[in-house]
C-alpha cells in the first residue's frame, strides 16, 4: 500500500497519495478473512491517508518531481523526506495506540514491530520506481512495476503461512511437551510426598509411646533443615541432614520399651542397651537403596566431637556433618524435655550448656548456628515436650481454663498444668488431633459421650468418627474457620450431634489441635443443624450466618459484632481478565478472611462478591482489627493473581434490641459510604497487572 501511495505522490501529487493510503486504509477492513471493527477501520484509513498524504506534501514541498525527466539530487532529497515524514507519522501513531489499547511496555511492541521500517523502504524504493515509470512510460511502463508488488504480496503471504503452520506443529509440540513433563512432575510430587509420609510415619512409630512427644523426631529435622542452611550447605546436604534426624531414633524400636520409659537412672548395663541403637538404626537404613548417608548419619549421632562418644569413637572432621548437626538439634531436645526425674533446662541453661560443649562434645560452628537459631526463637526454649501453648488467646478451650491455673502458668513459664487440667477436666468431649487429621488422644469426656475408649480412637482419622461428609475439613486448619455442626458416630453406632470449634496448640516437637466437640443441645429448635456451604469457597452460607446470630442474640452474647466486606469490582475484573481470575480473587478473600478470624468467629460468604463475619464478644474496635489483618495479608495471597484484589468493609455492633436484619442493614451502610467516600461505587475497580502492581 506505501509502494502505491509514494507512486502516487510521485506521479501526481499529495491529493493522490492521501486518496491510496486512504483507499489501503478501507480495505484492510473490508475484504479479507479478518472483518475489523468500525473503530479500526477509521484509525487505519486515518493514519494512512494522513502519512501518505504528508509524505506526498513533504516530496513536492522539497522540490521533488522529476521535472528533469530524470532523478536530480533535489529529488532525491525529496524522496528522502517523504519517506521520513512517513516513518515519522505513521510509525508513533501506531505503537501509540497500542501503548494505550494493551499497556504493553515500548520495548515489547517495538520487539513485534521493529521489521516495519525495513518493510517502509523496500516498499518506498518500490513506489519510487513505480512512479517514475509511469511518468516516462505511461500505463505501460507502470505495468511493468506493478507485477513486483503482486509477486512481492504473494510471496509475503506463502511466507507467513507456512510460518504460521510451523508455529501451529511447535505450539502443539510444546503442549504435548509441557502436557508431559507436568505428569511427570505430578507424579514425582506424589512419589517424593508418599514417601515423605511413610519416614514421618516411621518416625511417629518411634515417639508415639507419649502424646506430648509425638513429632518430636518431625521437629528436630525440622532445625537440622535450618542448621544446615545457615552452615551455607548444599541442598542435597540440607536434606540428607533433615532425613537424619528424622530417623536418628529408629535403632529404638529395638530396646526395650521398659529401658526406654524407666522413670529413674539407669543402670550400665540398661545404658549399653540404649547406645546399641545407633547400630541398630544403621543396620536397618543401611540396607536401603539410596539411604546409605542416611544411615551414616544416624550411626554417628552420638560420637562426640573430641572422640570420647559412641559406638566408633570417631572425632572431629570424620563424623558426617549431618551427624555433627543431628547430635546438637537432639541434645537440645533432651535439654528442654521434662523428664520424671528433672524438669526441663531454662533457655539461658540450655545456651550456656551448648556453649561450654561448644569444641569438645559439640562441633563449635554448628553450636554458633544453632545457638542464633534459638536465641531469634527463644518461645521454643521455654516449652517442654509435655506442655501444650495455646496459641488463640480468645480461643473456648482457653475460657476452661480456671484463673488459678492460669496464673500457675504465668509463674512457671509453662501452661502445662493449665492445659492437662482442660484437656482431662474439661465436662465436654475434647480430642488433639495431629496435622494429618489423626486422633492423638481423647479425654474421659469424650469416651463418655462417644463410647470409644482412647486407646480405640488413637490412630484413627478424625473423618472416620465423624458420621457427616466433611469434604471442606481437608486441613486441620478447617478447626479455627468457625464453628461448625457435625455429627460424631458413638461406639453403639448411634449419632450424637456436636458443634466443633479448634484451637492450634504447639509443643516443642509438633502442632497439632485440641477439638472441643461440645453436645449440640443449645441449638434445639433450629431445625436441621446441617451446615450449608459455599461450593466455591467452602465457606457456611448466609442461613447459618442468620441462625448462629439468632442464637447468639437469644444468648444475649454481647458485644455482638456483623462485619461486611465487597470485593471492588468483581464485574470489572471478570470482564478485563477474565472468570477464572474472578473466582480466585472470590477464593483468595475468602482464604484469608477466614483465617484471621479467632477460633469461635464464623466468615461466610453472602453473595458472589460479598462476604460477612460474625463475631461473638467481640466490639467494633475488635471488628476493625480483623479489617486490617484482612488488608495486611490480602496482597501476599493475591499476589499469583493477574489483578490487585481490593475489598471495602462495614461493620455494626448490637444494641441488644434489633432484628438481625437491622444489624446486617446497618453494618452494610456503613460499607456503601465506605464505597462512596472512596471512589469506588457501583465496581468501579483498581485493577493491574501483577508486574505492575
Amino acid at each position: 500500500s506505501w509502494a502505491v501511495g509514494v507512486a502516487g505522490a510521485v506521479a501526481i501529487g499529495p491529493e493522490a497519495a492521501a486518496a491510496s493510503g486512504l483507499c489501503a486504509g478501507l480495505a484492510g477492513g473490508i475484504i479479507g478473512r479478518h472483518r475489523l471493527p468500525i473503530i479500526k477501520r477509521a484509525f487505519n484509513a486515518g493514519l494512512f491517508a494522513l502519512a501518505c498524504g504528508l509524505g506526498g506534501l513533504a516530496f513536492t514541498g522539497f522540490g521533488g518531481g522529476l521535472t528533469s525527466g530524470q532523478w536530480t539530487i533535489p529529488d532525491v532529497l525529496a524522496a528522502g523526506a517523504c519517506l521520513l515524514t512517513y516513518l515519522g507519522i505513521a510509525f508513533p501513531l501506531l505503537v501509540g495506540v497500542i501503548k494505550i489499547s494493551t499497556g504493553r511496555s515500548l520495548a515489547s511492541i517495538w520487539e513485534d514491530l521493529r521489521w516495519i521500517p525495513a518493510q517502509v523502504l523496500i516498499s518506498a524504493t518500490l513506489g519510487f520506481s513505480l512512479g517514475t515509470a509511469y511518468l516516462l512510460f505511461g500505463w505501460a511502463g507502470a505495468a511493468v512495476y506493478i507485477a513486483p508488488l503482486f509477486a512481492m504480496r504473494e510471496a509475503m503471504r506463502q511466507y507467513t503461512r507456512r510460518v504460521g503452520k510451523q508455529m501451529t506443529e511447535l505450539r502443539v509440540a510444546h503442549a504435548e511437551a509441557d502436557e508431559a513433563n507436568r505428569r511427570l512432575s505430578a507424579a514425582n510430587d506424589e512419589l517424593d510426598h508418599t514417601n515423605e509420609g511413610l519416614l514421618k510415619t516411621l518416625a511417629a512409630v518411634i515417639d508415639a509411646n507419649d502424646i506430648f512427644l509425638y513429632g518430636h523426631s518431625v521437629q528436630a529435622s525440622k532445625y537440622a533443615g535450618q542448621v544446615a542452611r545457615k552452615l551455607g550447605l548444599p541442598a542435597r546436604e540440607v536434606r540428607l541432614a533433615e532425613l537424619g534426624a528424622l530417623l536418628h531414633d529408629l535403632g529404638k524400636i529395638g530396646v526395650s520399651a521398659a529401658i526406654l520409659n524407666k522413670p529413674g537412672r539407669l543402670t550400665d548395663d540398661e545404658y549399653d542397651e540404649i547406645k546399641q541403637h545407633c547400630n541398630i538404626g544403621y543396620q536397618l537404613l543401611s540396607n536401603l537403596p539410596h539411604f546409605e548417608e542416611v544411615a551414616e548419619i544416624v550411626w554417628s549421632h552420638h560420637e562426640e566431637y573430641d572422640g570420647t562418644g559412641y559406638p566408633r569413637g570417631i572425632a572431629g572432621e570424620d563424623i558426617p556433618i549431618g551427624a555433627r548437626i543431628v547430635s546438637v538439634v537432639e541434645a537440645t531436645e533432651a535439654m528442654v524435655s521434662d523428664r520424671p526425674y528433672r524438669r526441663g533446662m531454662s533457655p539461658d541453661e540450655v545456651l550456656m550448656e551448648l556453649a561450654a560443649g561448644a569444641g569438645t562434645q559439640w562441633d563449635r560452628q554448628v553450636v554458633e548456628a544453632f545457638s542464633g537459631i534459638l536465641s531469634a526463637d527463644r518461645k521454643h526454649l521455654v516449652m517442654r515436650n509435655s506442655a501444650l501453648d495455646i496459641e488463640l488467646s480468645r480461643s473456648p478451650i482457653s475460657d476452661l481454663v480456671r484463673r488459678g491455673a492460669d496464673e500457675t502458668a504465668e509463674a512457671t513459664g509453662s501452661p502445662l498444668e493449665a492445659v492437662n487440667e482442660t484437656f482431662l477436666g474439661a465436662r465436654q468431649p475434647v480430642f488433639i488431633l495431629d496435622e494429618g487429621l489423626r486422633i492423638v488422644a481423647a479425654n474421659p469426656a469424650a469416651e463418655r459421650a462417644t463410647g470409644w475408649r482412647e486407646v480405640e480412637v488413637q490412630g484413627r482419622s478424625w473423618l472416620e468418627v465423624c458420621a457427616d461428609e466433611e469434604p471442606q475439613m481437608a486441613s486441620p486448619q478447617s478447626f479455627i474457620n468457625g464453628r461448625r455442626v457435625t455429627r460424631l458416630r458413638r461406639a453403639d453406632a448411634t449419632d450424637m450431634a456436636v458443634e466443633m470449634v479448634g484451637a492450634r496448640l504447639q509443643s516443642n516437637s509438633a502442632e497439632y489441635w485440641m477439638v472441643l466437640a461440645a453436645e449440640a443441645e443449645a441449638m434445639a429448635g433450629e431445625g436441621d443443624l446441617t451446615v450449608r456451604t459455599d461450593v466455591m469457597t467452602g465457606l457456611p452460607n448466609r442461613a447459618e450466618l442468620e441462625r448462629r446470630a439468632r442464637i447468639a442474640m437469644r444468648k444475649r452474647a454481647w458485644p455482638l459484632t456483623v462485619t461486611v466486606f465487597d470485593i471492588d469490582g468483581l464485574g470489572a475484573i471478570n470482564e478485563t481478565f477474565g472468570h477464572d481470575t474472578g473466582d480466585g480473587a472470590v477464593k483468595t478473600l475468602s482464604t484469608v478472611l477466614a483465617s484471621q478470624l479467632r477460633a469461635g468467629d464464623i466468615a461466610v460468604r453472602l453473595s458472589g462478591d460479598r462476604f460477612a463475619a460474625l463475631m461473638v464478644e467481640a466490639t467494633l474496635q475488635d471488628a476493625c482489627r480483623i479489617v486490617e489483618r484482612v488488608e495486611a495479608a490480602l496482597p501476599a495471597a493475591a499476589a499469583d493473581l493477574d489483578c490487585v484484589v481490593e475489598f471495602c468493609s462495614g461493620a455494626a455492633e448490637w444494641n441488644g434490641d434489633e432484628e438481625f436484619g437491622q444489624l446486617l442493614g446497618r453494618a452494610e451502610t456503613w460499607l456503601t459510604a465506605e464505597k462512596r467516600s472512596r471512589g469506588r461505587v457501583q465496581g468501579a475497580a483498581v485493577l493491574a497487572y501483577a508486574n505492575d502492581a
